[in-house]
């Protein structure tokens, strides 16, 4: 028998040494394995661009992906080599992450562009992710990897990622690849620590550049607006608000600069700078976006339970609340735009600490600044409205009902809206179900949470992906890993020249579907509202006057008076028949309590009377005053003189005492007990003999049964009902 050869352990690559292709022993990641290629970089397209720049286009992207293709192919120790000292290859990812067509974006029209135009582009958008997931990954394979901390160093002194780099991964790529994207920069972050403080770095200079903003809008109000500027808000929003659904932990940076107070600020200061504009224009596009990331920035920073909470020397979540609702406008978009209740919901599910008072006074100030958004031909009124034109201002130019259709903004941020609350639904599924009901957010909440959800999508897979979805609209450019999740709008693919969406029928509301009994009837608010007889409605009880005269009839205790008078005497004390058949003696005599000796049998009265005799105490107790004989042998022959008359005993004073009957438990009644005899309740019956009990030869068996039901009588019976009774009665409960 031959053991098996035990299998050498891999290297890690920066710990290889291979023969380059001059035949020299060298590093496996060595600048002589680079060969010698220039990477074109990337250019921004132009949709206004003529034929002959679109064919110079065409003709760049082929180069570009064949090249891209080329870097793929090669080994594991080629790849990193050129990776790091290719400093063309970097100009080009850098190139393309700055100028890729974004969703919100008028370069996004160019995946619709025809001819091979729009196939290369989405080869050249696919291959350069693949180069930046192949980049940030340390371990391919058991026979190719990288020592994790070697790769952290590698990737952050050779530049091959950054920060901004990180923003435009999540702005292009972060919401069609979501999780490729969200493990790409998980690692990248769990490898190199370093990353934390340069995210802090930018966070910080992006609040400051928002101050310079603020300040120039306030400072030349009424100048005409810088495109830069405007540009530049809305695509730091859009690419920090992808980064935050990649990586919820960018909220703490976020929070400790004091950003969401400068996003409603930064608002209210270009929307007073810029002015109105139709709807679709760019005012719409950055209001949307910088509303779209402050509701994300207080949902992860302050009602995510994986984002550590904010520490105590920084800002409280309402003082950040009333700093945000200071701003009017901002305040309104919010609560129009974004599920604010629902939002404040979830906070005090994650903190049930905060003040309740207080977060109810800014749901007031949310209603407040609710308003219903109206579509029209020539534009909103007040505030403007997020409704993009298409189908709709078509309608609503023609004088038809126009069904509002949705902007790409406003379903990526109805769709972001939905998986804060239910983050195991597909963005494919929520794009769906809000296209069954109408885009109606409210509805939709309702309906999964009632599982009522329309036919049309209830058999759907709820983790549906949104290419899956874009696959089943019409004319849908949807990419398979380098699309951006959604389509523009008209504004944005080109004005009048886009094919305007689909209108979707809007669903009815919950109050009008509703089926009830008493539906058309003479009192359905609903059904017939002009119909109601209000004569036959009345508030209050009819025919009762007033309160005072109300208060002063007292007619009622007269009929319950009577009640309580034959109730008082209804209880007595219960008979307590539990040492009856030990012939009355209990277990706690009187005698015995204060010091006396016990009672013991009269045999010889027994003899001389049938009817039941009495007791007779020792000589102990004859010398204290006792009952003597001669006095029971009195009393019996009294009793023999009766006609068989049981029950009668001569009258006998009430209570305890050298005179009165110490027979049975209890006090007597009369000097007759129960059963007819000359004792208290535990007597014998009267005619009848008395039974002879040999108190000496009582066993332990029953004393221990005695003494049992002795301490546990009052649990068993009831042994106190006139104060039960007494405490009904005085509660007015007969």
């Amino acid at each position: 028998h031959n053991p098996q050869p035990k299998r050498k352990m891999a290297t890690a690559l920066e710990k290889r040494r291979l023969f380059n292709t001059s035949g020299i022993e060298v590093a496996a990641i060595d600048s002589s394995h680079v060969t010698d290629i220039l990477f074109l970089p990337y250019t921004r397209y132009d949709p206004a661009g003529d034929a002959a720049s679109i064919e110079q286009r065409v003709l760049a992207l082929e180069h570009i992906s064949k090249d891209i293709v080329w870097l793929l192919e090669q080994p594991y120790h080629k790849f990193w080599s050129q990776s790091i000292h290719d400093e063309s290859l970097h100009k080009f990812l850098v190139s393309y992450l700055e100028n890729a067509p974004r969703a919100h974006a008028s370069t996004f029209s160019v995946y619709k562009a025809a001819g091979r135009l729009a196939a290369l582009e989405k080869e050249v958008h696919r291959g350069c992710f693949m180069i930046l997931l192949r980049t940030s990954t340390h371990r391919e394979s058991k026979e190719h990897f990288i020592t994790p901390s070697v790769f952290g160093e590698i990737v952050y002194e050779n530049w091959l990622f950054d920060i901004p780099m990180m923003l435009d991964i999540a702005a292009v790529y972060g919401r069609a690849n979501r999780d490729l994207a969200a493990k790409m920069l998980a690692n990248l972050f769990k490898q190199q620590p370093s990353y934390n403080e340069d995210l802090d770095t930018a966070v910080r200079t992006i609040a400051t550049i928002f101050t310079r903003v603020i300040d120039h809008c306030t400072a030349s109000a009424g100048t005409e607006t810088p495109d830069g500027m405007i540009e530049y808000a809305t695509d730091i929003a859009v690419s920090l608000h992808a980064l935050l659904e990649l990586r919820p932990e960018v909220a703490v940076a976020c929070r400790r600069h004091s950003l969401l107070s400068k996003l409603a600020e930064l608002h209210d200061a270009l929307m007073a700078f810029i002015g109105p504009r139709p709807p679709g224009s760019v005012r719409v596009e950055v209001r949307e976006w910088i509303t779209v990331l402050a509701h994300a920035l207080f949902s992860h920073g302050y009602c995510n339970k994986m984002v550590p909470p904010p520490p105590a020397d920084e800002t409280g979540v309402l003082e950040v609340l009333d700093a945000m609702l200071q701003h009017p406008t901002f305040a309104a978009d919010w609560s129009n735009l974004r599920p604010v209740h629902a939002l404040f919901r979830k906070l005090e599910t994650t903190d049930p600490s905060v003040d309740k008072m207080r977060l109810d006074y800014f749901r007031t100030v949310i209603d407040a600044y609710h308003t219903v958004p109206t579509e029209s031909a020539a534009g909103p009124a007040a505030l403007p409205v997020v409704h993009s034109g298409g189908a709709a201002g078509v309608a609503a130019a023609a004088g038809a009902p126009a069904t509002p259709a949705t902007t790409s903004i406003e379903l990526q941020s109805q769709i972001s809206a939905v998986r804060d609350l239910f983050p195991d639904l597909g963005e494919g599924f929520v794009a769906a179900c809000l296209e069954a009901v109408g885009n109606n957010l409210e509805d939709f909440t309702n309906r999964i949470l009632e599982d009522t959800l329309p036919p049309s999508v209830a058999k759907l897979s709820r983790d549906m992906p949104l290419g899956e979805w874009e696959a089943r609209q019409p004319a849908a450019a949807a990419l398979s890993v380098q699309a951006a999740p959604f389509r523009p709008s008209a504004a944005a693919a080109g004005g009048a020249a886009a094919a305007p969406a689909p209108a979707v029928a809007s669903s009815s509301s919950a109050v009008q579907s509703r089926t009830n009994i008493f539906d058309n009837d003479e009192f359905d608010i609903f059904g017939r509202p002009g119909a109601i007889d209000l004569s036959k409605v009345s508030v209050g009880k009819k025919g009762q006057g007033n309160l005072e005269s109300f208060l002063d009839d007292k007619t009622f205790v007269a009929t319950r008076l009577d009640n309580y008078l034959d109730s008082q005497y209804e209880y007595e004390d219960e008979y307590d028949d539990t040492y009856d058949d030990m012939g009355g003696a209990g277990p706690t005599d009187a005698r015995t309590e204060d010091g006396l000796p016990p009672l013991e049998p009269n045999l010889n009265r027994g003899a001389k009377s049938k009817k039941g005799g009495g007791w007779k105490a020792t000589a102990a107790d004859e010398d204290d005053g006792g009952v003597d004989d001669g006095g029971d042998a009195q009393e019996g022959s009294a009793d023999d003189d009766d006609d068989g008359d049981a029950g009668e005993a001569p009258p006998r004073p009430r209570g305890f005492g050298p005179d009165a009957p110490r027979g049975g438990r209890g006090r007597a009644r009369g000097g007759a007990g129960r059963g007819g005899g000359a004792g208290g309740r535990g007597g014998a019956a009267g005619g009848q003999d008395r039974p002879k009990v040999d108190l000496s030869k009582r066993d332990d068996k029953s004393l221990r049964a005695r003494a049992k039901n002795e301490k546990n009588k009052a649990v068993r019976g009831n042994h106190n009902r006139a104060k039960g009774a007494a405490k009904k009665r005085n509660a007015g409960m007969v």
